[in-house]
């Protein structure tokens, strides 16, 4: 999947990424929605997993996402709690 497709994708739905990189053989794609909360875009298949910073080195992570619909109410999820 690539990364910049997700990013207009996201926008669509109302979410204004901060920074966002496209992955590589080695390292998976990432967007970046608040200082806490990241979006992780694998390079070879699989599902988008949102990743959100619970302070003193712990995270919490989604089970991975195939769907838009999904995405966008587990990123409304972690951006307001």
């Amino acid at each position: 999947m690539h990364t910049k497709h997700l990013v207009l994708q996201l926008k669509t739905l109302g979410f204004d990424p901060i920074t966002w990189e496209e992955g590589s053989p080695e390292i998976d794609g990432e967007i970046t929605l608040s200082e806490l909360v990241h979006v992780q875009v694998p390079t070879f298949g699989g599902g988008l997993v949102v990743w959100k910073n619970l302070g003193n080195n712990n995270f919490s992570m989604s089970k991975p996402i195939k769907n838009l619909v999904f995405l966008k109410h587990e990123l409304e999820d972690a951006l307001s709690n």
